[in-house]
């Protein structure tokens, strides 16, 4: 599996190296461990299973043995970090990327949610972090639901979430999905650090679900208003009474109108 995933994005990913656990806590939290040691990039490490993946805000991830992908890839750039402020948003548009070969036209939820047919299709995580030397890296986590089935789904998710295979009623091949999700990653990658989120985010804006919906805003203060998009930095522009503010990281849900 490892080698065909290599080969599949080694135009896009240049010098990567995959691998795949049977089994492992969290991917992300493996992967974090090695970078802090001083692991070269690119690497990308995928789990047939998780028993403590990893969302963002705390959440976990549900990941049922060998149906779904997982996966936390390791970056190394020259780049300063600041201009690379919207790296989950760029990245959700590789997963977007991936998903149309299988069948599955995914929208955004910002920050880091993939949705299809209204339902969680896909889930991002990036962390920072700072290795022996002092050199930073970034740490990209990613789940797709590809072949579950509803009951695999824990039971509060089955409303909420959804595959690629409940969706276009059709297996996919897992190895193929991967090497198709890495290359789209390093195809975005490319484009941020040349020119950050806002080379991105025109292209961006046409997946988001929730420019022009009146949202809910969870960042320290609850924050309510009407979204009118990202800014070239990936913060979320809400507008409210008192104008437009800007949303840096926060958890957004539609408002229901009374």
């Amino acid at each position: 599996m490892a080698s065909r995933i290599e080969s599949g994005c080694a135009d896009a990913l240049p010098g990567l190296r995959a691998e795949v656990l049977e089994r492992c806590p969290s991917t992300q939290t493996h992967v974090i461990e090695r970078a802090r040691a001083g692991e070269r990039a690119p690497l990308a490490v995928f789990a047939e299973a998780q028993t403590a993946g990893r969302g963002r805000l705390g959440r976990s991830w549900a990941s049922p043995a060998r149906v779904n992908l997982y996966v936390s890839i390791l970056l190394r750039t020259e780049v300063p970090l600041e201009r690379l402020s919207g790296v989950t948003l760029g990245m959700a548009l590789a997963v977007a990327d991936a998903l149309v070969p299988v069948g599955v036209e995914a929208g955004i939820k910002w920050p880091n949610d993939l949705l299809a047919g209204g339902r969680k299709i896909s889930g991002i995580l990036t962390e920072l972090v700072d290795d022996v030397a002092g050199a930073s890296a970034l740490v990209i986590g990613i789940g797709v639901n590809l072949n579950a089935e509803r009951a695999e789904f824990p039971a509060e998710l089955h409303e909420t979430a959804t595959s690629v295979a409940l969706e276009t009623g059709q297996q996919v091949d897992r190895t193929r999905f991967a090497a198709l999700l890495l290359a789209a990653v390093g195809r975005r990658w490319r484009v941020l650090e040349a020119g950050g989120f806002a080379a991105l985010r025109p292209e961006w804006e046409t997946r988001h679900v929730l420019t022009g919906q009146r949202v809910t805003v969870a960042a320290g203060e609850s924050i309510a208003g009407l979204v009118r998009g990202v800014d070239d930095g990936g913060a979320l522009l809400v507008e409210g009474p008192g104008g437009v503010q800007r949303v840096i990281s926060g958890e957004a849900t539609l408002r229901r109108e009374t």
